[in-house]
């Protein structure tokens, strides 16, 4: 490890001690009137809130400088987007949803880690749409969710234009998860994957969603609804949480507040461009701006640097009613104040 490595770690360590200056929202999945995955007397939402607790206890135990919020403390069960709005409000650097898994079929087992995105699995699909059927309880969730329908196999098409923003970061992290996993719990490795999962969609940070194991599996359950299988998932997770902020020291990465509204996108070209030059080469049509960088990889998408700005556009286009038309376009998406600019 070289001179400047080490001195990015130590930089890490030593930024604002004892100050919290990094934040992790703990997400419990389910709750409320919606239980997720039932066996007997057991309930996943209980589970999950039970971990969630445990890892957040030895976060707050062992890590004064990182601040814990929960989306849920008690048995209630906020939307699949405010526990994304939740994540976003706080400017978290990092979502973690907890769940467990189902099956009808109950030698299906082990525990498995996602991040945002589409896989051509059949199974994780339906995982997805498994989890993904609690905004129908939502009111006007058409609306909420931009018409999305969790049940419709063609609404997940939308997940094939994406590429999470924080995709590498996500799937480095959920790696690590499952690292963590195979070395301690019983469980088998069902690995690191992509789903289309609804609460992913949202928080703009790196994010990622755990299926512990398998509530529909004798020996997962008796497992993950004891104390000690519930401690050893716990620490696995405080150790890989650990192991991820380590990547990042190592990076030479300090957490940044996360783009509000930032979305899956891809970027291939950056433009360093002063004010008095940005009215050349076409038109764009702006979906965004930070004063950080947002690492992305797509495409149709363009990252203009200006007067110390990343504005992360569509573009260029020959004509202003070509980019009025994409204007058009993506503001019925989730860009609802994007604009045409030079």
């Amino acid at each position: 490890m070289n001179f400047y490595k080490v001195l990015a770690i130590l930089l890490f360590v030593c930024w604002d001690a004892g100050a919290q200056n990094f934040t992790i929202v703990i997400d419990p999945g389910h709750g409320g009137n919606h239980s997720g995955a039932v066996s007997g007397k057991l309930l996943e939402k209980d589970l999950n809130l039970s971990v969630a607790k445990k890892f957040g206890k030895l976060i707050e135990d062992n890590l004064s400088d990182v601040k814990v919020i929960y989306t849920r403390t008690g048995d209630t069960n906020p939307s699949l987007a405010q526990r994304g709005q939740i994540a976003n409000r706080a400017k978290a650097d990092l979502f973690f949803s907890i769940h467990m898994n189902s099956h009808h079929t109950s030698s299906a087992n082990g525990s498995s880690t996602y991040v945002m995105g589409v896989s051509k699995s059949e199974d994780n699909l339906h995982e997805a749409m498994r989890e993904n059927e609690v905004i129908k309880l939502e009111d006007d969730y058409a609306e909420s969710y931009e018409g999305f329908d969790p049940s419709s196999a063609e609404s997940y098409i939308i997940f094939s234009l994406m590429q999470y923003a924080h995709f590498d970061h996500s799937l480095a992290l959920a790696k690590i998860i499952q690292k963590h996993y195979t070395a301690v719990t019983p469980m088998r490795d069902r690995g690191a994957a992509q789903g289309p999962f609804v609460v992913l969609w949202k928080p703009a940070m790196p994010s990622i969603l755990t299926e512990v194991g398998f509530m529909s599996n004798a020996s997962d359950r008796a497992y993950i609804s004891s104390t000690k299988g519930q401690n050893e998932v716990a620490q696995c997770l405080f150790d890989a949480f650990c192991e991820y902020r380590k990547l990042l020291a190592e990076e030479g990465i300090r957490p940044s507040a996360p783009v509000e509204n930032a979305a899956p996108q891809r970027v291939v070209l950056t433009v360093d461009e002063p004010r008095e030059s940005s009215g050349k080469g076409g038109y764009y049509v702006q979906l965004f701006a930070s004063k950080t960088r947002v690492k992305v990889s797509e495409r149709d998408v363009v990252e203009r640097r200006i007067d110390g700005w990343y504005k992360y556009c569509m573009g260029p286009f020959a004509t202003e009613a070509e980019a009025l038309k994409a204007r058009d376009r993506v503001r019925r998406g989730r860009y609802k104040d994007a604009f045409v600019t030079r």
